[in-house]
């Protein structure tokens, strides 16, 4: 631990270490020695607020009913990958991720997947497209794109589309 006075900085390219109480530049001896010493309170952060914990046990699919089973290539949660070489677990996915995830899992706009393919979704534009464009295309069954484009900024069904006629 080290006390909260201490600080790091740099000059000419060296680093060195700086006391705010003393107001010069010291040793660890130094600092270890000194009968001012405060140490630094750290407390753990929330991992989840209650509320995001609660939207997300409640999580619900408009297009897939059983979240237990990867959507893309079928595998069930608990089973051996050999694309991996071990057991999988099926992550419950927000197809639209960042400051849009509270409003993909109000909206039921959640895609189940296994590891294998969960890392494919967050690496592959192409395949993260896919299912963009497959939720918008059932949002809109029932509700306008204007809508989608208010809730989401954009219409992922010109950029799937777009993204397509370039492969």
């Amino acid at each position: 631990m080290y006390c909260k006075n201490l600080l790091k900085k740099m000059k000419k390219g060296h680093y060195y270490l700086y006391c705010k109480l003393l107001k010069e530049e010291i040793t660890f001896d130094k600092c270890h020695g000194c009968q001012f010493k405060e140490y630094k309170r750290y407390e753990p952060m929330k991992r989840h607020s209650s509320k995001q914990l609660k939207m997300e046990k409640m999580r619900f699919s408009i297009l897939y009913k059983n979240l237990s089973i990867c959507a893309e290539c079928g595998i069930k949660n608990g089973s051996f990958d050999d694309r991996i070489g071990m057991f999988t677990h099926i992550d419950k996915n927000e197809v639209f991720e960042g400051s849009y995830r509270e409003t993909s899992i109000k909206n039921g706009m959640i895609v189940p997947l296994c590891s294998y393919c969960h890392k494919k979704f967050h690496n592959n534009k192409n395949f993260n497209l896919k299912y963009k464009n497959l939720f918008e295309n059932e949002f809109l069954k029932e509700k306008s794109i204007e809508e989608f484009i208010s809730l989401f900024k954009k219409d992922y069904i010109y950029l799937y589309e777009k993204a397509s006629k370039n492969d």
